[in-house]
């Protein structure tokens, strides 16, 4: 078919490979830009195909994050009460974006609450996108991630997921907005009428709020797509059977921050910008517990050295510095 051509261009386009197995058993794989998906096909179950489909390295607690970074303890103080106060607050605002500059430490944060509320029984689920891994580095496997996710944190809604996947397999491959009419609005809505007919429906949106993490939306590989994400954030949070919210970090990219102007996002979000907060203190003790652990394995190397190491006028040179200041 490209006998004799050139400069083709197939990054943004799909293809699709059929493989027979076992008689009745089809693979169909599945190259979409720079992502292969081998999803099961006839003659598997469902819950193979949304298996298939999802990746395992995005969660918070996945052995390929490990060691995941997190906040020290005793610094963020601040900035993790107030998500916590949002995240308890019955107000309007069901988004939580928290935005700052690289290596403001917008993951940490993220990866703290995420471990505090999945403590509590209060995470639904989270996705920590990288642009070093490929599965997490698109939106490719968003949505069947966060729908196993939800599946795992209430079992109700698997019968209605695996029945979408029996009916299409292909739904993976579809547009993000018909995966998430699939794969989440209508099991929520055969949830919620579930609920509805033994009169737990109430009972449950009363509960108190369970959260949803995105962690680095800057780091995916399709501005596009990412912020078609954001758009249809707003619509999972109301059509979801629990009371639900959602917080997302990210740098301030311009395309980011144009999606979280449209007055659907806008008047639902609460914004946290990273710069706001002193880390002047969070610096002081991370910096002071470091070097005592580098002077606790180091004794021999130290043994000797009169007065604190470093000094206080030292410690304070790198306090400034690191938080981007000069040493007067």
């Amino acid at each position: 078919m490209f006998n004799n051509s050139s400069h083709i261009d197939a990054s943004h386009s799909a293809f699709t490979e059929v493989h027979q197995i076992q008689g009745n058993q089809t693979t169909y794989t599945v190259v979409h830009g720079n992502q292969i998906i081998r999803l099961a096909g006839e003659g598997y179950s469902g819950l193979d195909t949304l298996h298939r489909a999802s990746t395992t390295n995005a969660a918070f607690d996945s052995a390929q994050r490990f060691p995941a970074p997190s906040c020290l303890p005793g610094t963020r103080i601040e900035i993790l009460n107030l998500i916590s106060s949002w995240l308890n607050d019955d107000g309007p605002q069901s988004i939580c974006w928290l935005n700052g500059l690289a290596g403001s430490g917008k993951s940490a944060i993220a990866q703290t609450i995420a471990e505090m509320y999945a403590a509590q029984h209060r995470l639904v689920a989270s996705f920590f996108f990288s642009r070093r891994e490929i599965e997490r580095s698109t939106t490719q496997r968003f949505i069947p991630t966060i729908a196993t996710h939800f599946m795992s944190f209430s079992p109700s809604l698997k019968p209605a997921i695996i029945r979408a996947l029996e009916e299409d397999f292909t739904i993976p491959t579809k547009v993000l907005r018909e995966q998430m009419m699939k794969l989440l609005f209508e099991p929520f809505v055969s949830l919620s009428t579930q609920m509805t007919q033994t009169d737990s429906s109430t009972q449950i949106k009363s509960s108190p709020p369970v959260l949803m993490v995105i962690d680095s939306l800057d780091e995916c590989d399709n501005e596009r797509l990412v912020s078609e994400i954001i758009s249809l954030i707003p619509q999972l949070i109301q059509e979801c059977p629990f009371a639900l919210k959602v917080l997302l970090t990210s740098r301030p990219e311009p395309h980011l921050k144009a999606a979280f102007r449209t007055s659907e996002i806008l008047s639902v979000t609460r914004s946290l910008e990273l710069r706001s907060f002193d880390a002047e203190t969070d610096i002081r003790l991370f910096l002071q517990k470091s070097f005592i652990m580098i002077r606790d394995q180091r004794q021999s190397t130290l043994f000797g050295n009169s007065g604190p190491w470093p000094s206080v006028s030292e410690l304070e040179a790198l306090v400034q510095k690191a938080s981007g200041q000069q040493a007067s």
